[in-house]
């Protein structure tokens, strides 16, 4: 299990986990298909995006890393360095997804480890993390990773309660 900044080297792995999150709704950011045309593009706008370059002043600045399991591309998690009024709600600062193929063999708990270090190391002092009530994985990773139970909220727009959790660091 590893870490790794994004890569072209990776990139057929990348996108069959791309797919296979998108294919459970479980994706977010620009559709798979659309990343494959231009897979150099997207590679590019990840490095905009953790150097806090802003094109659009909605965008945020964010550090998105690869969870490899045996070289292979299992799950992203991202740390977003700053957070919107809407991410507040829903979203929080640290957003990730496994594979199902990958799931259920510790990858998530240790990615969020991993990446609460680097949170850590950039000076970060406390996380906020949501995850949908009835997602009993992700409850458990944030848990296990020292999250505390904040409160919960419905985001507009939606009918499932957002459970958000705060992490010190």
């Amino acid at each position: 299990m590893q870490l790794i900044l994004p890569s072209q080297e990776h990139m057929k792995s990348f996108l069959q986990m791309a797919k296979s999150l998108d294919s459970e709704g479980h994706w977010w950011g620009p559709h798979p298909k659309d990343i494959q045309l231009d897979f150099p593009a997207y590679l590019g706008k990840l490095a905009e995006a953790r150097s806090g370059q802003k094109i659009n002043p909605d965008e945020i600045s964010k550090t998105e890393f690869w969870i490899l399991d045996n070289g292979l591309v299992a799950g992203r998690i991202n740390l977003n360095h700053e957070l919107s009024e809407g991410m507040k709600i829903r979203g929080g600062h640290i957003g990730y997804g496994i594979s199902r193929p990958f799931r259920k063999k510790g990858l998530a708990s240790f990615a969020l480890a991993s990446i609460l270090e680097f949170a850590k190391q950039k000076g970060m002092k406390y996380i906020l993390m949501t995850c949908d009530e009835d997602n009993i994985g992700s409850i458990r990773v944030i848990e296990k990773n020292g999250g505390k139970f904040k409160d919960q909220v419905i985001a507009t727009g939606r009918s499932i309660v957002t459970r958000r959790y705060t992490i010190s660091l």
